[in-house]
């Protein structure tokens, strides 16, 4: 581990910025701007296609043991080629009684057709969250083609999940992912040779 530019290590396995570069650079993101001092969150769209979308946004603010506190629904659209502010959120009165190392405030958004979109903003640095043990769980089934899917749940928030294997390589279909309480994440791994269900678990 080292402070560099890499993406891939060097056995050619993903690092954490290559996941989070297909995310920030999706053809839809979803994006959230803080503002501390005001206590709210802008909630922003931007469409890199060439034709509108228009969907819904969810947005869901909770304490650090994932206890929802305020939340919505807002129906949103956006041109082609447009970044657009779809909400500003005023959190002031959570913030001022979670204070700023105690909130998260998560973003979802649904389009017709395209892959779903998410975000997580905070409000101070992400090292400075008082975390807990977050409980994780992990789901496995064996799919048709030899690989797993492996659903991740977590009783309390977990930020920056990752799976490995020992022993082997594989391919992961996502990982770096934030868990919710009540908002499984399901992983698709496939090992680089065929392993009986017992053995890769």
């Amino acid at each position: 581990p080292v402070a560099s530019w890499s993406s891939i290590d060097y056995f050619g396995r993903w690092k954490a910025l290559n996941y989070m570069a297909r995310k920030f650079f999706a053809p839809l993101l979803l994006s959230g701007l803080e503002d501390p001092a005001r206590g709210t969150v802008q909630v922003w769209l931007t469409n890199d296609r060439r034709h509108a979308v228009r969907g819904r946004v969810r947005w869901m603010a909770t304490d650090l043991a994932g206890r929802k506190l305020a939340g919505g629904t807002v129906s949103a659209s956006c041109p082609a080629q447009h970044s657009r502010m779809i909400r500003e959120l005023s959190l002031k009165p959570l913030l001022a009684k979670r204070q700023a190392t105690g909130l998260l405030v998560w973003l979802e958004a649904e389009f017709p057709g395209e892959p779903p979109a998410s975000n997580l903003v905070t409000f101070a640095r992400p090292k400075h969250l008082e975390l807990t043990e977050p409980g994780i769980t992990a789901k496995i089934r064996e799919l048709k083609d030899g690989s797993f899917a492996v659903t991740l749940a977590a009783k309390r928030p977990a930020l920056w999940v990752w799976l490995e294997m020992r022993d082997t390589d594989a391919q992961f279909s996502d990982n770096f992912v934030h868990l919710r309480p009540g908002a499984p994440v399901v992983i698709k791994v496939t090992p680089e040779s065929m392993l009986p269900p017992q053995e890769f678990r």
